[in-house]
């Protein structure tokens, strides 16, 4: 996406803006490699990909967004635009492959992903209604909820691309450590050196993934509207936060009593991605995920969010 669509010239009198010629990024380091604008009113909604192109370029843990037609997902996109400026998304998963979740075991059954197949893990409503088709189920149990579960992403895309008005997104992340493909511009010595510190960021982002799939797969959407409406009103957050107090405090009361409550983790859909971007380093750990609404993935705003996707590529069949 080019940030300066009609090439105007930012600086017409070719004055130097630093005239010390002080460097202000002295490492040289590239916040953006890219070139991308995280800026959503610059997203091509004519950038398209098939589904059968997708499968090969997508990579574990890029984002995949999405635009629903029902009265749900178009309040939340009011409420982001009224909020962030931009309301294109309303719901959010990531890519998931057999490479970063080969198996999962239920009652002591091993369930294998299928290789080359594109999964997304996501928290959202997959209940099967008379007048509302939600999609598949969870792929692991089989069953419909309404909460964290893994589903087979083509099934959910056949289910979306019915309806003119809903969109899916691919969004691929900044220099995803899963993307193997080698710098033709680079020696083969270097290109050894960064596929084997790719392979300590892959050890490092699967070992990170499991641990929050085995602790979240399952789980309710978080529906309490206190904490719904804090993730993007701040004043409701005061509220939240004495809520957690309070429930804290009984927790402990129940357990000096000998009585053990388990806490329920529920997530709801950018909580649950937030969540797991900080947990394998791909945001700032200072992000709390519960402020975090499915735009904020989109632009830069004062909860610390920044872009850290190349592109948005529009899936279709």
């Amino acid at each position: 996406m080019n940030p300066n669509p009609n090439n105007t010239n930012p600086n017409p009198n070719n004055t130097n803006p630093n005239p010390n010629n002080t460097n202000p990024n002295p490492n040289n380091t590239n916040p953006n490699p890219n070139n991308t604008n995280p800026n959503p009113n610059n997203i091509e909604y004519n950038k398209t990909i098939k589904y059968n192109q997708l499968v090969k370029k997508i990579r574990p843990f890029d984002l995949i967004a999405f635009r629903g037609n029902d009265f749900v997902s178009d309040i939340i996109s009011k409420i982001e635009y009224n909020q962030l400026g931009s309301g294109i998304f309303s719901h959010v998963g990531i890519a998931v492959t057999s490479e970063i979740l080969e198996y999962y075991i239920i009652n002591d059954i091993m369930i294998y992903l299928i290789p080359n197949r594109i999964y997304i893990f996501e928290s959202t409503f997959s209940l099967k209604l008379p007048c509302y088709n939600s999609g598949p189920p969870d792929v692991l149990t089989g069953k419909r909820h309404f909460g964290v579960q893994i589903r087979d992403l083509y099934q959910v895309i056949l289910n979306y691309v019915n309806n003119p008005q809903t969109k899916i997104a691919w969004c691929p992340l900044i220099d995803n450590p899963f993307d193997k493909s080698l710098d033709k511009s680079l020696d083969k010595s270097l290109n050894k050196s960064l596929d084997e510190l790719n392979q300590m960021k892959r050890e490092f982002m699967i070992k990170k993934f499991l641990i929050l799939f085995k602790e979240y797969e399952g789980q309710s959407y978080q529906y309490n509207i206190c904490c719904l409406m804090a993730s993007i009103f701040p004043p409701f957050r005061i509220i939240r936060n004495i809520r957690y107090i309070i429930l804290k405090y009984i927790n402990k009361m129940f357990k000096k009593s000998n009585i053990n409550i388990k806490c329920k983790k529920r997530q709801f859909c950018s909580e649950l991605v937030a969540n797991i971007y900080i947990a394998v380093n791909l945001l700032p750990s200072i992000i709390n995920s519960k402020n975090i609404v499915p735009m904020d993935f989109f632009v830069s705003n004062n909860n610390g969010m920044s872009c850290i996707f190349s592109d948005v590529i529009f899936i279709i069949i």
